[in-house]
């Protein structure tokens, strides 16, 4: 396989485990390698042989690194490899360990393709012929293979091997893709289940028994800090008040006064930062619990099949949330940095419905930073009360007014009801919001469905005709109301 990047053309090869592209560069052994990183930036990397040849290459030879974005235009690094953001602050990713990740993804994909021969040995029914069964299993497995290797992968490329421009609708279509984000229930595992239970797999592998594995509390202890330091720096500017020779008792008194107010913001911020973190910490042990808790015979308690068949039942709003952050330019880790960091920092934990599933969003790695409306009476601390609310959704000209700032490349999350999309006459008894999806823009303007579970909606056009609104299409006003949006989130 080959690649065309410039005038220049690259043959697919194998480097370190890893596939890149590979020319000549010079005729003298030298070799440029390029690949897209996590990042979705290529990387140039230029390898010549020492003074001595091949015999002393490893120790004289010479590399030079450079990064271009999809332009082509060179982009300079900053020394941390990856951020994430939490809406206020920007801080390292825990990296990820490539030979254990890698490790992870083996044989999570191992375990697939034996469960799956098993089932169809064991299905006695089944009427077809060896070659038959060969066939689906390949197919199948092929499917699965492709969304386990993408876990910790945060660039894409075409059919013909070449970069997805980022912020495209190509782009779009394959960030939100349902091969990789579905949620649906299914026989065999699929979606979510994949990339969730590799990356349960890949702390299972890194931390054995849990031993060495820690929160990451780094939010809340630099929020605490910085109070700490500001009660200081008030502190010695109401000792040198109280002692400046030079202004009256009824100027301390006033001076006084106003930094004791001060001194009170921030000892109750201090306060409610220390509960934060508490907080924090009390739910990253539910999670640390539920992955590394083991049985009276020595093996763990909820196996990482299980977890991951749990979190995909109900893991919409986490995936929205990463989807968001990441077609944003929030945040550029792929879906396994994301969720792996989630989990250290206590910002997930197992749900009230599903309790051996990851599913409960805290939101401080979120996608978004305000909700419209900002206020309503749709929560009422479960899925099941939000389910049964009875208020009107939202007004097609309200979500044209908060969506009119969006450009190209864009998405924005909304929370709907999406138990009537396949029936749209039917009078439902669950009418409130239940999923979490989103909407993106386009380059040409439109506003485009982009439901990570492949779900179609039934709308009638302006004719009265019934139709399909399916994922990947702009969104048609008639389709508006059928789409029963509760809240956007941007």
């Amino acid at each position: 396989m080959e690649l065309k990047w410039g005038d220049k053309t690259y043959k697919k090869t194998s480097r370190e485990g890893e596939t890149v592209f590979e020319r000549d560069y010079d005729g003298k052994g030298t070799k440029e390698y390029i690949r897209v990183t996590k990042d979705g930036l290529i990387e140039q990397r230029i390898k010549w042989p020492g003074q001595f040849g091949d015999f002393m290459a490893g120790q004289l030879s010479g590399e030079k690194i450079k990064h271009f974005n999809t332009r082509g235009e060179e982009v300079q690094l900053q020394p941390a490899k990856i951020v994430r953001d939490g809406g206020s602050q920007k801080l390292p990713f825990d990296p990820v360990d490539t030979k254990i990740a890698n490790a992870a993804i083996e044989r999570v994909k191992g375990d697939y393709e034996k469960q799956l021969r098993a089932d169809y040995a064991n299905n006695k029914k089944l009427k077809l012929t060896p070659e038959q069964i060969e066939t689906r299993i390949k197919a199948d497995v092929e499917v699965y293979n492709r969304v386990a290797d993408r876990t910790f992968k945060n660039s894409y490329t075409d059919k013909n091997g070449n970069p997805i421009p980022f912020g495209s609708d190509e782009f779009l279509k394959k960030l939100a893709s349902p091969e990789f984000n579905g949620q649906d229930k299914t026989d065999r595992p699929d979606g979510m289940e994949g990339p969730v239970k590799v990356v349960i797999e890949y702390m299972r592998a890194k931390h054995p028994d849990g031993k060495g594995y820690v929160p990451n509390l780094a939010p809340w202890n630099e929020k605490i800090a910085g109070h700490k330091e500001n009660l200081k720096n008030l502190s010695a500017e109401l000792e040198t008040t109280r002692k400046n020779p030079e202004l009256s008792d009824k100027a301390k008194a006033t001076f006084e006064k106003e930094l004791a107010k001060k001194m009170e913001v921030e000892t109750k911020a201090l306060h409610s930062e220390e509960n934060a973190r508490r907080k924090r910490m009390e739910e990253f042990q539910k999670s640390a619990t539920l992955i590394f808790g083991k049985g009276a015979n020595g093996e763990y308690a909820v196996s990482s099949d299980v977890i991951a068949k749990q979190t995909k039942a109900a893991i919409c709003r986490v995936d929205t949330n990463y989807l968001q952050s990441r077609a944003n330019g929030r945040m550029e880790a792929s879906f396994g940095d994301y969720l792996l960091n989630k989990i250290e920092m206590g910002d997930i934990r197992p749900g009230t419905d599903q309790k051996k599933g990851l599913v409960w969003d805290n939101a401080h790695l979120k996608g978004y930073e305000n909700t419209y409306p900002r206020k309503d009476d749709i929560d009422g601390g479960s899925f099941n009360a939000a389910n049964a609310y009875t208020g009107e959704p939202l007004k097609y000209e309200y979500i044209q007014e908060i969506t009119a700032g969006m450009k190209p490349g864009q998405v924005y999350q909304v929370w709907t009801d999406t138990d009537s999309y396949g029936n749209p006459d039917r009078v439902s008894s669950t009418p409130g919001p239940n999923h979490y999806y989103e909407f993106g823009m386009n380059q040409a303007g439109q506003l485009v469905y982009y439901n990570h579970t492949e779900q179609p909606v039934k709308y009638f056009d302006a004719n009265g005709k019934p139709r399909l609104l399916e994922f990947g299409q702009p969104i048609p006003k008639e389709a508006w109301p059928y789409l029963r949006v509760f809240r956007v989130y941007k």
